[in-house]
């Protein structure tokens, strides 16, 4: 581009001079001015403008909205800039050979603003971000005076049109790129049709249901109705798209057009209705199209209006799971809002809390005075752990040789490194590796998986052995302290250990049970400091085991139990462990 001198400025930088820039007053209304090479729009239909296939990184990209590159044969246009945000959910819009400055109109029949003289327009949409181009939109100039005035969807995506219909272009308006006018045509409809197609879609799927039982079902809908939460989406991104109004309205109209689809494929072959549905669709007008579905199907409206419906979607769940690392290194703690635990270079530790508290320790616990006395209000810490297993904690028996996964100098075997798997508002994940673990000469990894779970007092922890020698005899020994006072308990056949016992008064009466997979069952060991249940284990091959404590403070009615019935009550988990499995 060649920038005349009278449009451009120069400027020092930490006292040095730049080179002629284009003057920023002026910028826009020089631009305005320019006839281009090619031009493309991206309109971020899913208002998600983050860099694509790039799953550590998704914040909003701040250098503008970057087209990906076009390759089609006769529709080439270069990604200009990086990151681009991607070819789907994105409305591109291509003009090839431009002969004068960028013109743009709104037109409320598809509620889009548009770039006039547009070669080639077209959303591949991927509805629930598995990078698959799930279905098609195009939009067509049929009598090339720069308005398009035809839309046509590929449901499919077998290069087919399944549907289409006109666009009424009588009521366009001519638009400029600036913030007023676009927001001067587009507020007004966020603020109206997503409501608007929300009532349409009530009342195609109802319609839909007198046809075929089954056949309103949508994915789309089913996704929306979940809160964009999906295997390919992360918690955060379904924040925003389930937040965000533009999105919904994206959202909506695919939800709209492949029920509309759905509806013509029936057999419902009503030509009265259909010449209405079919004009009143021309023009956008979503109201008359509701009004005539209720009509011609016999519907009533849904008792649930939008803004109650959308509402209820955006509720945000509450945090029912929470983990620190930064109070007191290296304890890493995790909890739900019923119990907490902590590990500390191979030691399980447990928290007790008050029952009817539902409370979560772990955002504030550096804040906590010393959590090991009964004075912070939700509970504190139950168990001395000393050099013990804590309760959870692990040996790996390579040959008969008993080796603790545990390192209380920090130094030398094993060496522990950790990190955070996963986190949702009700579930925690953790994971915990040791190196170094077992004989010097072929020594073993142990990784530990613990997770909580939100309205639950255990801690489930997927274990995993890899390394050594293929010919080691290997097992794992799952240990839990003794207690000075304890009653002791084992059971091979339920899959579960435990004691019910006093170690401080501070700290008062406590259970801790250990739950594990009976068919892996070797033996129970006894030490003196710790009980062990000792299990198969193989290489490569994932155990998972659960840890629970009980503390008789935290009952809010403490009648005193008796050791039987916290027995009782680990093996009734573990046969719904088991059941489960």
């Amino acid at each position: 581009m060649f920038l005349p001198e009278d449009q451009t400025e120069t400027f020092n930088i930490r006292g040095i001079p730049t080179g002629p820039v284009l003057k920023r007053a002026t910028a826009r209304e020089f631009l305005d001015t320019v006839t281009w090479e090619r031009v493309i729009m991206t309109w971020n239909e899913n208002n998600l403008n983050i860099a694509f296939d790039d799953p550590d990184d998704n914040i909003e990209r701040w250098e503008g909205i970057i087209n990906a590159a076009s390759t089609d044969s006769g529709f080439y246009m270069p990604r200009i800039g990086a990151p681009d945000c991607g070819p789907l959910n994105k409305r591109y819009e291509l003009l090839l050979t431009p002969q004068g400055p960028n013109e743009y109109y709104f037109n409320p029949a598809d509620s889009r603003v548009h770039l006039k003289y547009s070669d080639r327009t077209w959303i591949h949409v991927d509805y629930d971000y598995d990078k698959v181009v799930d279905m098609s939109y195009a939009w067509l100039d049929t009598n090339h005076d720069g308005i398009m005035d035809r839309i046509e969807i590929d449901f499919d995506n077998d290069g087919q049109p399944d549907d289409s219909w006109d666009i009424a272009v009588s009521r366009i308006k001519p638009i400029r790129w600036t913030f007023q006018d676009l927001t001067d045509v587009l507020t007004p409809v966020l603020d109206n049709e997503p409501a608007n197609k929300y009532f349409l879609i009530k009342m195609l799927t109802s319609a839909l249901e007198t046809t075929k039982k089954g056949s309103g079902e949508n994915p789309i809908l089913n996704l929306v109705e979940k809160s964009m939460r999906d295997k390919n989406i992360s918690e955060d991104i379904a924040r925003r798209l389930i937040d965000s109004d533009k999105t919904m309205m994206y959202y909506l109209s695919l939800i709209q057009d492949s029920q509309i689809a759905k509806l013509k494929k029936s057999a419902y072959k009503n030509k009265s209705f259909w010449k209405k549905f079919n004009a009143a669709r021309s023009q956008g007008n979503t109201q008359y199209m509701t009004k005539l579905v209720k009509k011609h199907f016999k519907l009533d409206m849904p008792k649930e209006d939008y803004l109650t419906w959308i509402n209820r979607l955006r509720k945000e769940d509450k945090k029912r799971v929470a983990w620190n690392n930064q109070w007191l290194p290296p304890n890493w703690g995790w909890e739900s809002e019923k119990a907490a635990f902590r590990f500390y270079l191979g030691h399980f530790d447990l928290f007790g809390k008050r029952q009817w508290l539902d409370t979560l320790i772990m955002p504030t616990i550096a804040e906590i005075k010393n959590y090991h006395f009964d004075h912070n209000g939700w509970g504190m810490d139950i168990l001395h752990v000393g050099k013990t297993a804590g309760c959870g904690g692990v040996t790996l028996y390579v040959n008969d040789v008993a080796y603790p996964v545990r390192n209380e100098t920090e130094k030398g075997n094993p060496a522990f490194t950790y990190r955070l798997v996963n986190e949702t508002s009700d579930k925690v994940t953790l994971e915990f590796i040791a190196k170094g673990v077992g004989p010097e000469n072929a020594p073993y990894t142990v990784i530990m998986r613990p997770s909580a779970y939100a309205g639950q007092v255990h801690s489930s922890i997927e274990l995993v052995v890899e390394g050594g020698s293929p010919g080691d005899k290997v097992e794992l020994g799952i240990g839990m302290v003794r207690l000075p006072e304890e009653t002791f308990y084992s059971n091979e056949v339920s899959g579960t250990m435990g004691s019910w016992g006093f170690q401080d008064t501070e700290i008062g009466w406590i259970g801790m049970g250990i739950t594990f997979p009976p068919k892996e069952f070797i033996r129970f060991d006894n030490f003196k400091e710790e009980h062990q249940v000792v299990i198969n284990c193989k290489s490569g091959i994932p155990i998972t085991y659960h840890i629970q404590g009980d503390w008789l403070r935290g009952r809010q009615f403490p009648c005193f139990p008796s050791e039987q019935d916290w027995f009782d009550t680990l093996d009734a988990f573990a046969k719904k462990i088991n059941d489960t499995l």
